[in-house]
């Protein structure tokens, strides 16, 4: 698979998870297919926002790291570094970008908020501090990637209401982060780091 095939390969389908009976619509980017809305799955040491259950029916719940490598039905995984770089690259991100730190390109992140043209439906479900404190609902969004950066922390992605940047740094795994899965593929190994 290539990472960052043409937009032209976008399709659009929806998901059942067996286990809780939710269905979560999917698009699906160079072959690439993603949850179109955060993952709402209830585990051990995933939350709603300021533990209202009407956040979770509308944002998806928030993981910490280790919960979220395990949140994912079967047959889906975890969004990993490789899935986000396909993602921006097909959205239009420049390839020497694609590992930058902070803000990286120029609309992308526009692209996937809701009504954006990547289908990919991003709303503001804001994130958990390690300390227990929620914040920025309504105006971030905080996405885990299965990608470890250290010992104490992952990668994860950021899409801000205030502008259409796509940021990318490190996260302390005990922090809680949204989640989209993404479709298993015959190349997952490669894929997973």
């Amino acid at each position: 698979m290539t990472l960052g095939q043409t937009p032209e390969t976008f399709s659009s389908d929806s998901f059942t998870d067996p286990r809780d009976g939710q269905t979560y619509p999917v698009v699906t980017f160079g072959g690439i297919s993603w949850f179109a809305m955060n993952l709402n799955y209830k585990v051990e040491n995933s939350y709603c926002y300021d533990d209202l259950d009407e956040n979770c029916e509308k944002y998806g719940r928030l993981y910490k790291w280790e919960a979220a490598l395990q949140a994912c039905p079967e047959g889906w995984h975890l969004s990993t570094e490789y899935d986000w770089q396909h993602l921006e690259a097909t959205l239009g991100l420049e390839f020497r970008e694609l590992n930058y730190r902070g803000n990286r390109g120029t609309d992308e992140g526009g692209k996937m908020k809701k009504g954006g043209e990547s289908g990919m439906e991003i709303l503001f479900a804001g994130y958990r501090r390690k300390n227990g404190e929620f914040a920025r609902i309504n105006t971030n969004s905080a996405f885990w990637t299965a990608t470890e950066a250290d010992m104490a922390h992952a990668w994860h992605r950021d899409v801000d209401a205030g502008d259409d940047f796509v940021y990318r740094s490190r996260v302390v795994k005990s922090y809680a982060l949204s989640c989209r899965c993404v479709k298993n593929h015959m190349d997952q190994d490669e894929r997973n780091n």
